[in-house]
């Protein structure tokens, strides 16, 4: 997950497992900083529409962001 603030107004949004369209129109780059600086975990639906065995169905998914973060300590 991440997100880039650029200077002339845009911002570039990456989350994987996360529609495209879930990111770019519910989640703000206020919402990376959040996770970021307080490990708050947000969450977002999302709806699938899946075939299994041919049949169609529509699911409504909820999925967790949080930010995983490493320490080094060498």
């Amino acid at each position: 997950m991440y997100s880039v603030d650029i200077q002339n107004g845009g911002v570039i949004k990456k989350i994987k497992g996360i529609k495209s369209s879930v990111v770019k129109n519910t989640i703000t780059f206020d919402d990376y900083l959040q996770c970021l600086q307080e490990n708050a975990i947000i969450s977002r639906e999302q709806h699938n529409i899946r075939s299994r065995l041919h049949v169609l169905r529509s699911e409504k998914e909820r999925k967790m962001l949080s930010v995983l973060t490493t320490t080094n300590d060498t």
